[in-house]
């Protein structure tokens, strides 16, 4: 058993097995427990403001809890011996397990990553999809039983919808509706009023507007072109595109059967991308929903088109793998580095300049599309759901089971690289080396 002291000197942690006990020292009452650890804690240590414990396990991560409620904030893929924070609370450090050199991490204040819940989080598996409206101040968390609005200055939940089982929710460009698809349907709902940290009464929601029609089937998820002018949407007997604004006029493909996966739109409104359960990616025609060519891929694929439509990546569970649109010829292939693989997560910086990819069920990395050449690497939770970057660019939102979400901050995480040289517009591609070291650098903690 391992024990460290709180600063205040009224209560300890101890590393009991797989978990960490928190306890009034006075008493001898156990206040909380800590898990999380798959292998026994070797090693705690209290920061010196109080608030946040490191721990190290024999399972090979370092992790940050928030003392007062018990939760994991930060895992950090590496572990090792004589962990220590310095006494001014800006760096943690240990010594690997083989004694040859000594892992140096530097703590950031937290303000480069919110964490916040749904207010009634789903135990069963379910799939969380986040997006932002279209100026960065609404975050909409889609869940099984509704979609959560949240506003992003206080991450409080606002308002939610009695969507139902949506797969896919998404703010229309325009910022006067909102787009749900569902058991219900495809539905389109009014958005009205401003946004306030404090209140919710200023967000006004109508009644919906239902888009698609009976004869269509199941709706699966659909995919909006950065302008709006167009969605497309997947049903039982293939897919529609139509505008969803004026839905009066519908495309409809020529697949007979469900898409495998979402159904992706190109930027310019001009293709449809599909997967389907027989290993082939479908390129299809927006105007007309003919048939363009088939792209034979390993596994079973969801589809994303880069904003500036210029690639097309495919995600399986093995790999991701870019597709240059229009030629259609295959590019870079990306693969997941775990044994145990990550949902398929991938999301595009509305500039098409960044790329966010799931590679391992505790990381994504931020590259350059088309290139192997990464920005940085942020740690995260084991159920990542989905991603989606801000309007801006500026943030980046992580979805996860069973209901919550994390929202980086990559400007400050910038400013802070900048001050050491390493801010990724300024590092030139062959560096590659500086990759570990920012890697540290993002092992931030979370704050409430």
């Amino acid at each position: 058993m391992v024990v460290a002291w709180h600063p205040d000197g009224r209560r300890l942690a101890t590393g009991c097995g797989n978990a960490i006990h928190f306890w009034d020292a006075a008493s001898g009452r156990q206040i909380g427990i800590a898990e999380g650890h798959e292998t026994r804690v070797i090693a705690l240590a209290f920061h010196q403001a109080g608030e946040i414990l490191a721990s190290v396990a024999w399972d090979n991560t370092t992790r940050l809890w928030h003392c007062d409620t018990r939760r994991e904030l930060v895992r950090g893929q590496l572990g090792g011996n004589a962990l220590s924070i310095s006494p001014d609370g800006l760096r943690l450090g240990f010594q690997s397990w083989d004694h040859a050199q000594v892992e140096l991490w530097e703590l950031a204040d937290g303000r480069e990553v919110r964490r916040f819940q749904l207010p009634t989080p789903i135990e069963r598996c379910s799939s969380y999809y986040g997006a932002f409206n279209s100026d960065g101040s609404l975050i909409a968390i889609a869940n099984m039983d509704g979609v959560y609005l949240f506003a992003l200055s206080s991450c409080q939940a606002l308002a939610v919808l009695p969507a139902t089982h949506s797969s896919t929710a998404a703010f229309h460009p325009s910022g006067t509706s909102f787009i749900t698809c569902g058991v219900e349907g495809l539905r389109i709902w009014p958005l009205q009023g401003c946004v306030s940290s404090n209140a919710s009464s200023d967000l006004r929601l109508g009644s919906p507007q239902t888009l698609s029609s009976p004869a269509w089937g199941r709706m699966n998820a659909f995919s909006m072109n950065p302008n709006g002018s167009r969605l497309v949407a997947g049903c039982d007997d293939g897919f529609r595109v139509l505008d969803p604004l004026n839905p009066s006029l519908v495309v409809h493909s020529e697949l007979r059967k469900r898409p495998g996966g979402s159904p992706a739109l190109s930027p310019d409104g001009a293709w449809v991308a599909t997967g389907t359960s027989d290993k082939r990616l479908q390129i299809w025609s927006a105007r007309d929903g003919h048939l363009v060519t088939n792209l034979a891929v390993r596994g079973n694929s969801a589809v994303i088109f880069s904003p500036d439509n210029r690639w097309l990546v495919s995600a399986s569970v093995n790999e991701y793998w870019c597709w240059e649109v229009g030629s259609w010829k295959p590019g870079l292939r990306i693969t997941q580095t775990s044994a145990v693989k990550a949902r398929s997560c991938v999301a595009f910086a509305p500039d098409g300049n960044m790329v966010a990819i799931s590679v391992s069920r505790e990381a994504v990395r931020l590259f350059r599309p088309g290139t192997d050449y990464e920005f940085a690497t942020l740690p995260t939770g084991r159920l990542l759901s989905h991603l989606s970057f801000s309007p801006d660019g500026t943030k980046l939102l992580m979805t996860y089971e069973p209901g919550f979400a994390q929202v980086w901050d990559l400007r400050l995480i910038r400013q802070e690289l900048a001050q050491m040289n390493l801010d990724w517009q300024e590092t030139p591609v062959d560096k590659g080396n500086l990759r570990q070291e920012r890697t540290r650098v993002l092992s931030t903690m979370a704050n409430n």
